[in-house]
């Protein structure tokens, strides 16, 4: 029995690392996704400011 808890116990701590891990790795791809939206809003405001001089 004591066993078959350390087993349930050691699943247990390898399901936590596993969503540590992904949590890790959702927080780098959101910062990724953060800087490149940012990168479109500045390329987004050039453009704008092009189309308004060509105007």
């Amino acid at each position: 029995m004591t066993k078959n808890i350390n087993l349930f116990e050691d699943e247990i701590q390898n399901m936590i690392e596993n969503v540590e891990q992904e949590l890790e790795c959702i927080h780098k791809v959101s910062n990724l996704l953060t800087k490149e939206i940012d990168n479109l809003h500045y390329e987004n405001n050039i453009l704008f400011k092009l189309i308004k001089n060509n105007k």
